[in-house]
């Protein structure tokens, strides 16, 4: 099965329950860049409860731009400033010092486009979920002619204003002891916390 949907910066947990179930994801980088969506942010779990990660985009958040043309603020140190964040969430997780080594060389390349930055977050996720998918960027809806079966537009699907309302497996987090379960954080989360065993959390 082939899905479209949104670039999104270290998706949520519900994302990958509809990616692992295709073997083809497209994302077009001719679609609009809402104002509000994860396509330059993500959400963990923080000492203080659920913390945005947000990445700076020059111009700001004024007018809608294709996502392809959307261009990270390179001058802002938000690289240095997102991993110094992961650590102090995580480092005590189970399973950050497994992932932290690889997922630190991603933090420390130049990225200057937003599209870029994303695939490369999800290609790392991927990997480390052995799904073996095809990812593709298209630079519009009608390069889907050419693709040989129906697509499932899961497009818009996922939004911060409704990401706990999506299903997402529950497992044991960082400080769940002092929150609560926090639903359907970045992948990101269930990888530290669950790592190998992770995938088949999304299996279930």
């Amino acid at each position: 099965m082939t899905i479209s949907s949104d670039l999104q910066y270290f998706p949520a947990i519900s994302f990958f329950n509809d990616l692992i179930k295709s073997t083809h994801i497209v994302f077009y980088s001719s679609d609009l860049l809402p104002k509000q969506s994860f396509a330059n942010r993500t959400i963990i779990a923080g000492a203080n409860g659920c913390l945005t990660l947000t990445i700076p985009l020059t111009g700001g958040r004024h007018g809608k731009k294709p996502v392809g043309l959307a261009r990270i603020h390179s001058k802002e140190n938000w690289q240095i400033r997102h991993w110094r964040s992961l650590y102090s969430a995580y480092n005590r997780s189970p399973w950050f010092s497994f992932y932290a080594p690889g997922l630190e060389r991603i933090y420390q390349q130049p990225f200057e486009h937003l599209k870029d930055w994303n695939i490369a977050c999800l290609d790392w996720a991927c990997r480390q979920l052995n799904w073996l998918g095809k990812i593709e960027l298209l630079d519009n809806e009608g390069e889907l002619k050419m693709l040989p079966e129906p697509i499932r537009d899961l497009r818009g699907k996922i939004r911060p204003g409704n990401y706990q309302e999506q299903e997402a497996p529950q497992y044991q987090q960082v400080f769940e002891e002092k929150w609560g379960f926090l639903p359907n954080l970045s992948i990101l989360d269930l990888l530290f916390c669950q790592g190998k065993w992770a995938r088949s959390y999304l299996d279930t």
